[in-house]
């Protein structure tokens, strides 16, 4: 009864009551901080999906991105799944991919292995109490995503996962569990990734664009707009943005291209066949938003080449044809500005992205920027695959054979390769074909955008495939 009517103060170890000349010291019970430590409910997925990903790239085929990004979608879900049927529900899991899982599940099966098994919930979640004994391996068992991922800039190339087999030995008392290391291995994917916040985005401006007198003005205007930006030679486009980790250097090529003309260098690209093939080497750079900038020329100069009506049709022929967006500016000036514009909104759009290295024909058709990660093309992959090719392959020069038919778009020409993959084999087909010919071109479909050839243009590319001169 005293002690209720007395002072009481107590700290983290004992409690104390207070009153009078009497203190009495009552020791707390110690308390023991525990770790839910999760349980992978689809471990045998994971494990096929790892194998199918290292296989891919030791074969270097260009799947191992998907399989990456699809292992890990897997991990964050915390249910149990049946069958790869039940796959189709995440995210990045295609029939083709769910198709392989069930495969893969009934052999399995058939071998007379254990199949996989649901979880209960005392499986999925493992407590495990934090004792001297865990403390002591705490370095060998234990590791996060970043560990995983090496360093903040290169997730996946310089990091080395520990891939550890644990056996615990089951006992009544969970505080007297004991984890054992039995083999660790070291793993060294060639990806890599940025993660958020730990890379700079730069504006890379083409070094034709900064000849003479315009370097200063775009060194001096570009500067004083605070915008990271460096000089190269870029084998295609003339500007184009970058992310460059802060501690090695490792570059992503963001999904944004930029071609300036002048309007009358435009002109004189429409007259020397340049516009054609520019336009075609920037469909095939695998970036997908491509920016036309026509930049007007400045007082009192006036373009005699090429009437002004024909340049505007060019441009809207490009926007609705080409998919490009077309941009009009000014001035000079006036296209700086909107290239620190354009630098300052990719800078918020993707500082807190995950960007994760992927191959040039393993990039997505469309990009999904509410996405929390953006899968990109390595600069050096980029720049290499744009260079001139001096010795063209038999495809290339295909391609360059269609360009000069009228009307024929480089969308037109590429579904036109989905199918045949020389002249040669485009005549053989023309000529089995017989009346059915344009017919047959006709049904020629884009696999990327579902558009077909038309009428018109399967007339045209008959006709000039089936003349005589070429018999």
């Amino acid at each position: 009864q005293s002690i209720l009517f007395g002072y009481t103060c107590e700290n983290k170890h004992n409690k104390y009551y207070e009153f009078g000349n009497v203190v009495l010291i009552v020791e707390m019970p110690t308390l023991k901080r525990i770790k839910v430590q999760r349980i992978n409910p689809n471990q045998l997925f994971v494990t096929w999906l790892e194998e199918w990903r290292d296989e891919a790239i030791a074969r270097n085929s260009g799947l191992e991105c998907h399989f990456s990004i699809a292992l890990e979608t897997l991990k964050k879900y915390p249910l149990p799944l049946k069958s790869g049927t039940d796959c189709l529900l995440l995210k990045h899991f295609g029939k083709k991919l769910c198709t392989l899982i069930d495969l893969r599940l009934e052999q399995h099966r058939a071998a007379g292995q254990p199949g996989h098994e649901l979880h209960s919930a005392e499986k999925i979640l493992q407590i495990n109490v934090k004792n001297s004994e865990q403390k002591e391996n705490r370095n060998l068992k234990s590791y996060d995503d970043e560990a995983l991922m090496g360093r903040p800039c290169s997730s996946k190339n310089e990091g080395i996962a520990l891939v550890n087999k644990c056996s615990i030995n089951k006992s009544t008392n969970v505080s007297s569990k004991k984890v054992q290391i039995e083999s660790a291995t070291l793993v060294r994917p060639s990806k890599f990734s940025l993660i958020p916040r730990s890379f700079n985005i730069i504006l890379l401006i083409d070094t034709q664009e900064v000849k003479g007198k315009v370097k200063d003005d775009v060194v001096s205007q570009l500067t004083r707009e605070k915008i990271n930006f460096e000089i190269r030679h870029l084998h295609v486009g003339d500007f184009l943005w970058i992310a460059q980790c802060r501690r090695t250097r490792q570059e992503l090529v963001l999904p944004y291209i930029i071609e300036r003309k002048r309007i009358d260098d435009f002109a004189a690209s429409m007259k020397d066949g340049r516009y054609g093939e520019q336009k075609f080497r920037l469909k095939k750079s695998g970036i997908p938003n491509i920016v036309y900038m026509i930049e007007q020329l400045p007082h009192g100069t006036t373009n005699n080449s090429i009437p002004e009506a024909n340049i505007l049709q060019a441009a809207v022929n490009s926007i609705i044809h080409h998919g490009f967006f077309v941009k009009d500016t000014s001035s000079h000036r006036d296209s700086l500005l909107y290239l620190a514009t354009f630098t300052k909104n990719l800078v918020e759009l993707f500082k807190d992205k995950l960007l994760i290295q992927c191959d040039k024909n393993s990039l997505p058709d469309k990009i999904n920027f509410d996405a929390e990660e953006i899968s990109l093309m390595d600069f050096k992959q980029f720049n290499e695959s744009s260079m001139k090719l001096r010795a063209l392959d038999v495809q290339q020069m295909f391609m360059k054979q269609l360009l000069p038919i009228r009307g024929l778009a480089p969308e037109g020409i590429l579904t036109i390769l989905q199918y045949y993959k020389s002249p040669m084999a485009l005549k053989k087909a023309l000529d089995d074909a017989g009346p059915g010919a344009v017919a047959l071109l006709t049904s020629l479909q884009s696999v990327r955008t579902k558009r077909r050839l038309g009428p018109i243009l399967a007339k045209k590319i008959y006709q000039f495939y089936t003349q005589g001169f070429l018999r």
